[in-house]
């Protein structure tokens, strides 16, 4: 059997004439995360009512090496097809902003977890420590297997897909990110 080289998830790219707006509904009073190139917002399809996170990046007064990032994160991000990743969805090119329609993960961070779990009646027992990092190295060990380095591995990039204690979870934000050559030597201090 032939196997296609096209990747799995084909994203929407909307270049001129459509609105994010006219899409999905941004709820700018639920901001989901902040970071250095944007915020990221909770959002609804206006015709199927689910739920996605958008990454709104202003456009304005750019420099060349934002432009080079921000083309590098979408790039990666289309070719990635993993259950422990973030999915991207479509990209919206406005006039003034550019917007990454991805999942939106319910159940929140990892780092929100740990730091505050115990107050909320957390237990974090062994069994799921294992489940978590196997998460966790699953997505990492793709990224590397695809030639690609997230570079800004964190608690707070972890997110659980869904509110409960058995959710996956899902490796966000590849604003950082870069693609790698086999033997590739790299000395930038980033994340």
């Amino acid at each position: 059997m032939q196997q296609s080289s096209l990747p799995l998830n084909l994203i929407r790219e909307h270049f001129s004439g459509s609105n994010c707006a006219n899409t999905y509904e941004i709820h700018g009073s639920e901001k989901l995360g902040k970071g250095s190139y944007g915020s990221v917002y909770l959002s609804t399809h206006r015709k199927s009512r689910e739920s996605r996170a958008i990454k709104v990046m202003n456009a304005d007064n750019v420099t060349s090496y934002y432009l080079r990032k921000l083309h590098t994160e979408i790039s990666i991000l289309k070719g990635i097809d993993h259950p422990n990743i973030i999915q991207l969805h479509e990209v919206f090119f406005g006039r003034h902003s550019v917007y990454l329609v991805m999942n939106y993960c319910k159940g929140g961070e990892l780092f929100e977890l740990l730091n505050n779990g115990k107050s909320q009646g957390f237990v974090f027992r062994e069994d799921m420590g294992a489940s978590l990092m196997l998460d966790m190295l699953r997505s990492v060990h793709y990224l590397h297997s695809i030639g690609i380095v997230h570079r800004d591995l964190k608690l707070e990039n972890f997110m659980f897909e869904e509110k409960s204690s058995s959710s996956s979870l899902i490796l966000i934000d590849f604003g950082l990110s870069r693609r790698f050559e086999a033997g590739e030597k790299m000395n930038q201090r980033v994340g």
